[in-house]
């Protein structure tokens, strides 16, 4: 037996890249249900698999690191997701790109077949992992983790997974949704194609709209390098009003025209730099919250995928057992209201968040264009100054390095600020479209769990399903 399962693990179980598969464990990681296909790559019976823990298919090549970044992610009820390699009951190996997230009795982990190259390079990183922990301890795997994604020009670890999600998205075949069997039976059979078709509808929805959305993945709303020339450029207005309030006492009499634009300049001055504050601000945000928009749209999708395909096996299932619809959908119950009532969440989630994205980019175009509001008045006001100080020759010297500044301070902020309206005046276009797709594939969904309430012989308790 030791020598065949040596031979297993250089065997990959059979994973194809159209399937997915799907499991839910309790809080305690616990094994609940799954789907056919997570039963048979991994080679254990139903009996053997479900009440068991999770880590029973785990590989020993998977650094405990990966784990630790997973559980303290969902664990604050975050989504994630990684290239995970599992062991099948034979020792045989197979490689996923894990989804997982939390539900109120547990979690969820749905898998798809990783075809990028990102998984080969990933399998190199875990393997450096695995040898630090083996020397270190996991903390010092954990850190070179994070210095390994740096070097490759990911700031953190979400910003990497965006990057793997984009790439997968695009390598994964998605035309089967758009290629579903028309409903030719009526009963049961009916129905189930019916369901199938509409959870394909609500994923192609999700398709289209992480197609746009991914293209924002690596959208930097002012660069870091822009950011920073930005703010110190701003920092600088304070010590030009002052130093101009200076050369104003110093000329007397003659320099109450220059105090006069002295105080007007300070006056703006400090809008400008309050609300060039709040902007900053508002960007951080933005930043922040499309990488959360990317991530619930992406584990959306998969989730509404992952139901279709789930109808599907339902549809093969019931063509091939001889059974009664009632026995079949009884004994199917717990399983069905998991998956559904997991998609309902997180398209409501996904649909909640493109909404409040919406509103934070409609929040940034409006201090944007308060922000070059302010600067314009600045603009005025040195105009405006040096047409009062050409009266005297004296005033006119003292001014004009002011004037230069000024010229200066405006040229350096004013484009960097036009080109952030405009970025962001394109996203709000985009973001509109994309949440009506997210509207739309929340309303299929509820078709679906409508029809579930009034044709299945399937009650609900507390937005449950329950088998009559």
């Amino acid at each position: 037996m030791k020598l065949h399962l040596e031979n297993s693990e250089l065997l990959e179980s059979e994973f194809l890249p159209h399937e997915m598969f799907i499991s839910k464990t309790n809080k305690k990681g616990i094994i609940i249900n799954g789907n056919n296909v997570f039963v048979r790559v991994s080679e254990y019976s139903n009996e053997e698999i479900y009440d068991s823990p999770h880590n029973i298919i785990r590989h020993p090549d998977m650094p405990k690191s990966i784990f630790k970044l997973l559980w303290d992610k969902i664990k604050k009820n975050e989504m994630i997701a990684a290239y995970v390699k599992n062991k099948s009951k034979t020792g045989k190996y197979y490689w996923v790109l894990a989804f997982v997230f939390s539900t109120d009795d547990g979690y969820f982990s749905i898998r798809i077949k990783p075809l990028s190259s990102i998984r080969k390079n990933v399998e190199e990183i875990y393997k450096k992992m695995l040898n630090i922990e083996l020397s270190e301890n996991v903390e010092a795997a954990t850190k070179f983790l994070m210095s390994s994604l740096l070097d490759l020009g990911f700031k953190s670890y979400e910003q990497f997974m965006l990057h793997f999600l984009s790439e997968e998205f695009k390598k994964r075949d998605k035309s089967y949704l758009n290629k579903l069997d028309n409903i030719t039976n009526s009963g049961t059979l009916g129905q189930l194609q019916e369901l199938r078709k509409l959870s394909g509808e609500a994923a192609s929805s999700f398709v289209q709209s992480n197609t746009d959305l991914l293209k924002f993945g690596n959208v930097d709303i002012l660069s870091d390098t822009q950011f920073k020339s930005v703010t110190n450029v701003f920092s600088r207005l304070e010590y030009l009003s002052f130093n101009m309030s200076i050369s104003a006492n110093r000329l007397g009499n003659l320099g109450g025209t220059l105090s006069i634009i002295s105080n007007n300049f300070q006056t703006s001055s400090k809008l400008v730099f309050d609300q060039f504050e709040k902007f900053k601000n508002q960007i951080d945000i933005v930043k922040d919250n499309l990488q959360e928009v990317l991530v619930s749209s992406c584990c959306s999708q998969l989730q509404t995928e992952m139901l279709c395909f789930y109808f599907g096996e339902l549809i093969h299932d019931y063509k091939s057992l001889n059974i009664d619809s009632n026995n079949f959908l009884r004994k199917k119950s717990s399983e069905l209201n998991d998956l559904l009532s997991a998609t309902k969440l997180l398209v409501l989630q996904s649909c909640k968040k493109q909404k409040k994205f919406v509103e934070d980019i409609l929040n940034l175009k409006k201090d944007t264009k308060l922000l070059l509001n302010y600067i314009i008045r600045l603009d005025l006001i040195k105009t405006g100054g040096k047409l009062e100080s050409s009266r005297s020759a004296e005033i006119l010297n003292s001014f004009q390095p002011f004037v230069l500044e000024m010229d200066q301070f405006i040229v350096s902020v004013q484009n960097p600020i036009e080109d952030v309206l405009f970025e962001v005046s394109e996203l709000i276009k985009t973001f509109e479209a994309i949440e009506m797709s997210a509207t739309l594939a929340e309303h299929t969904i509820n078709q679906v769990d409508l029809i579930i309430r009034e044709n299945f012989l399937i009650e609900h308790s507390n937005d449950k399903i329950i088998a009559v």
